[in-house]
């Protein structure tokens, strides 16, 4: 799943690369991925000659402000991805909707799951479900801010690390990676949290995301596709030595969802959390 890092690359490419074009058309190819959230506007033309004014992420949807006050949100979900080629580039079978822009390129929304949503609003902030708390990054989330906004939550920290409406943008994978270095045992109640665990989280949330954004913008080209290689230290890793100790990587499966971690660096019990 893209998440922050990969999300924020993306922006910044769109940002150098398609602001300032105009959408000349669109081509709707599997048309439940795009939704209008206005009513009686047609999907096919809400977009249509009207140029691009910014790119920017907002948690994990990336947002094309165009004028006459109108945006295109994406939730590119668990295997969504952007393409950007020539307007005659072959189709691939599960590309969703082409934006055709005025200097001959096409930007592709493709999704081989089907989940990943393009909407088409005045209000970014009214797609369905977006309720984002602060950014990891931002001046205002200070370490003293994120203990106390932890402390509101009761559940077990990996969840509460991955509820947008704690802190935006971070998902399953960097989940893992911030508890892995932070030591903390994913499944942990946050109110078992000391101080000093709380701290280490939050300087573990910066770092990881830092790192891992440097990384996804030294493997993003014009071309927008990122892919979903990241260089990550536990996650999906089961078996593998940690990087640390060199103990297998254990991971458990539930509701969907993987998550792996090293039972030597980060020690805890379903039984006594």
């Amino acid at each position: 799943m893209p998440e922050l890092p990969e999300l924020q690359a993306l922006a910044e490419r769109l940002e150098h690369t398609i602001v300032g074009r105009t959408v000349t058309s669109v081509e709707v190819h599997r048309p439940l991925i795009l939704r209008s959230l206005e009513p009686g506007e047609d999907p096919t033309c809400f977009c249509q000659d009207r140029q691009i004014l910014s790119a920017s992420r907002r948690g994990k949807t990336l947002r094309l402000e165009l004028e006459g006050q109108r945006w295109i949100v994406l939730d590119l979900m668990l295997a969504g991805t952007l393409r950007r080629c020539a307007q005659g580039a072959p189709l691939r079978s599960r590309d969703a909707v082409s934006w055709l822009l005025d200097d001959g390129t096409s930007l592709r929304l493709f999704d081989a799951t089907g989940m990943a949503k393009a909407y088409l609003c005045r209000d970014p902030d009214a797609v369905p479900g977006f309720n984002p708390g602060p950014e990891p990054f931002d001046a205002e989330l200070t370490d003293e801010a994120f203990a106390q906004a932890l402390g509101r939550y009761r559940g077990e920290v990996k969840g509460v690390l991955t509820r947008g409406s704690f802190v935006a943008g971070i998902g399953n994978a960097y989940a893992d990676e911030i508890l892995f270095r932070a030591g903390i045992y994913p499944f942990r109640k946050t109110p078992t949290l000391t101080a000093d665990e709380a701290e280490r989280l939050y300087e573990a949330m910066r770092r990881v995301l830092t790192e891992a954004l440097t990384e996804a913008r030294s493997r993003l080209g014009d071309d927008l596709e990122l892919g979903h290689d990241r260089s990550l230290a536990v996650h999906r890793r089961g078996g593998d030595p940690c990087p640390v100790c060199g103990t297998p990587i254990s991971e458990i499966r539930a509701r969907g969802r993987i998550t792996s971690f090293c039972r030597q660096c980060q020690p805890g019990s379903l039984l006594d959390r």
